[in-house]
């Protein structure tokens, strides 16, 4: 079968270099976070890969998930179960206590005590325990927060976090 292109545009797929097919931004965003199941987080994540590649990106970087689901979706996007990009994971970004990744910054911190095992890290042997979680939990790359982020409750977008040993 021959297909006539010649007054058509073909576009190979785009990749998308930043992406959290895992989370949500906008109206209940942080609410959600509190209610949501790790089900729930499963479902928007399969519904945001599905948007993504319909869209045309046919590969992202998803660029920090929550509770592993950005592992899971990769997989069941592998196998075929759900329609979805190529997906390089990082898993949980890494971050120093109080920085961009840290979920408790801007909370009470008596109902948040983040480990490394959250991407939390402090000093340069606990920054490589934070990778080696990470990696061990499925990570094709390494995000590291070296600044603060705009979209970050208790921090900004400028100024380093991380010392250059432990980066």
């Amino acid at each position: 079968q021959t297909v006539d292109l010649r007054k058509a545009t073909c576009l190979p797929g785009f990749i998308d270099s930043h992406t959290h097919l895992t989370l949500e931004f906008g109206k209940g965003a942080y609410l959600n976070k509190f209610v949501d199941t790790d089900g729930d987080v499963a479902y928007k994540a399969a519904r945001n890969a599905k948007v993504v590649l319909m869209s045309g990106f046919t590969t992202v970087r998803d660029l920090g998930g929550q509770h592993l689901v950005d592992v899971a979706l990769k997989k069941a996007i592998e196998r075929g179960d759900v329609p979805g990009p190529r997906m390089l994971v990082a898993t949980n970004l890494l971050s120093i206590s109080g920085g961009h990744g840290d979920p408790s910054a801007g909370y009470r911190e008596e109902l948040f005590h983040p480990t490394e095992a959250d991407g939390v890290v402090d000093g340069v042997d606990s920054a490589i325990r934070g990778t080696r979680i990470a990696i061990k939990r499925g990570a094709d790359v390494i995000k590291v927060t070296a600044t603060g982020g705009v979209m970050s409750v208790a921090d900004h977008g400028s100024g380093a976090q991380f010392s250059s040993s432990e980066l």
